[in-house]
């Protein structure tokens, strides 16, 4: 957390004044690059990894090929479309939540079956709404049982209208571990097994209040990446502003065991979840793990995993399992953004490899990535959401038709859309080499969100294509023992018919040169192999192209 403290002293001094009453969410086309468009919030001046622009004084420092790309991942232009939505819920597995967390505490889920309605004093709901919402804003949180002071920009729900509710933990505000503390009544009312589950679960010690209790930190700053409350006048804003956070406390810090984190991920799925943010590591993997993460993928919910902080091409659990989106972060070249000659330098405290997906800008090593890359995939969620695209398919835990889009259409949205890493010139002393298309120190690139929420508003959603074998740790032999390869794919037929039949291919190494990647790929088949293997191509039935 010290690297928050410390970007928002710095950003008070570069964010022009704002006023409670900006333009923002800006209309779409509005220039991101005026300060009227941008949100209120203090450290905004600052979120360089936001902008799809680069801002001065690096206008006067950065290679020319970048000023077009913009220093960020164009959370400004996605914002045109979408802030979120509250019915999107990103579940953070991590070290827990520090309840007095400002800028969180209006986010926070709620679980209404193990809450009692408001009182009177606080509202009614209007008839056919959910009667837990008493202010009748239509959405179920903190500020139903607590109000924030009249004209306070900073919506901090600080007085009860709820005569059972007031501020047990002496934060200096009303919270959910408040309503943890008072409501508990050891009854499991909703009876899903987890008793008296008002606002998440603490997995690492088996009760019901995820509170950080060694202060660690870590989960509190993953939550404020991808979800932290916007345009309050307060901190910073995180990457998903209107999407709702609920916390799962797996360990004491961001090391796990991955039969905590595989329970996790089952109570995030049943409970709506249609992201799990996992900026973690572990001291094992386990079938039970998998199984986790493939439930929650079937039932149409992402998972966006840690490649962690070693610069090593190390493995990293549980993010290395099948059906995550592995990310790591990439950062500016200075000791600050201001000077940046290039904002697509491989930060050091970060991981490669084989199964890396998505470079995403920030400082603060593959969390941060994590962290960023969670809010975009909820940002995805709210435009399907508001652009009424039908689901993927039926899922159990998603009775009301929340995730409109499945965990690879997720996946294959943001690989579809990226901005190219490719620095041709690099300097071997200090920068790793990058080449056309997907390489393992960079993926397949800078996720850019704007493109890709403009891809989801438009109704042109991707194919999936789940390739399943040959698992990433297998050995193939290709003169020696089968090596086809097993894929999934599925598209509804009028979005399918807009997408090139592709191809796959393999190829030695981890990182072999790929030809540049131009549009969008499509459904892959197995019609060409590549030359390594001619006894490979005649087992699947293929021939050399």
């Amino acid at each position: 957390m010290k690297r928050t403290i410390w970007f928002l002293a710095f950003s008070f001094a570069l964010i022009p004044a704002l006023s409670a009453a900006n333009n923002w969410p800006p209309a779409l086309g509005a220039d991101p690059k005026d300060p009227q468009n941008w949100p209120n919030d203090p450290g905004y001046g600052g979120q360089w990894n936001y902008w799809s622009f680069v801002r001065a004084p690096a206008t006067q420092t950065v290679r020319p090929e970048e000023l077009a790309l913009g220093s960020g991942f164009h959370a400004d232009e996605a914002w045109q479309t979408t802030i979120g939505d509250r019915r999107v819920l990103i579940a953070v597995l991590d070290s827990g939540i520090r309840w007095g967390s400002p800028d969180l505490v209006n986010k926070f889920y709620l679980n209404a079956g193990e809450l009692p309605v408001p009182e009177a004093a606080c509202g009614v709901a209007p008839a056919g709404h959910d009667p837990h919402d008493a202010n009748g804003d239509g959405i179920f949180n903190i500020q139903d049982y607590a109000r924030p002071a009249p004209n306070d920009p900073t919506h901090l729900p600080v007085t009860p209208c709820d005569s059972r509710v007031h501020d047990t933990n002496g934060n200096g505000f009303i919270d959910p571990q408040d309503l943890i503390n008072i409501f508990s009544d050891h009854v499991d009312d909703d009876h899903n097994g987890y008793v008296d589950d008002i606002s998440g679960w603490d997995m690492f010690e088996d009760d019901n209040d995820p509170n950080d209790d060694t202060d660690f930190g870590h989960g509190t700053g993953e939550s404020h990446d991808s979800s932290a409350e916007g345009n309050n006048q307060r901190d910073s804003l995180g990457v998903c502003p209107e999407c709702t956070v609920m916390m799962i406390r797996t360990g004491d810090s961001f090391v796990v065991d991955t039969a905590d984190f595989a329970m996790a991920v089952l109570y995030a799925v049943d409970r709506g979840a249609n992201v799990v943010q996992e900026a973690l590591g572990s001291v094992d993997n386990s079938s039970l793990a998998q199984a986790a993460i493939n439930y929650a993928y079937a039932e149409n919910v992402t998972v966006i995993a840690s490649a962690a902080d070693e610069d090593s091409f190390h493995q990293n659990y549980p993010g290395s399992n099948q059906h995550t989106v592995y990310v790591h972060a990439i950062r500016y070249d200075s000791s600050s953004w201001q000077t940046a000659t290039t904002y697509l330098n491989f930060n050091n405290c970060t991981n490669y490899g084989g199964q890396l997906v998505l470079s995403t800008p920030g400082t603060g090593c593959s969390s941060e990535a994590t962290g960023r890359t969670s809010g975009m995939a909820g940002l995805l969620y709210a435009a399907a959401l508001q652009a009424n695209i039908l689901p993927p398919r039926a899922a159990e835990t998603d009775p009301q038709g929340h995730r409109r889009l499945s965990g690879e259409e997720v996946k294959q949205l943001l690989v579809t859309t990226v901005d190219d890493i490719n620095i041709p010139n690099y300097d071997p002393a200090t920068q790793y080499p990058s080449q056309p298309g997907w390489d393992q120190r960079f993926g397949y690139g800078r996720p850019n969100i704007g493109r890709a929420v403009r891809q989801v508003a438009a109704g042109k959603i991707p194919p999936e294509v789940d390739i399943d074998r040959p698992y990433w740790f297998e050995v193939v032999y290709p003169d020696s023992s089968p090596c086809c390869p097993s894929a999934r794919t599925s598209a509804s037929a009028p979005i399918a018919t807009s997408h090139t039949i592709g191809r796959s291919s393999m190829r030695p190494g981890s990182s072999p040169p790929t030809p540049a990647r131009t549009g969008i790929p499509s459904t892959p088949r197995p019609e060409s192999l590549s030359p390594l293997a001619p006894r490979c191509r005649s087992r699947c039935g293929t021939s050399e192209a």
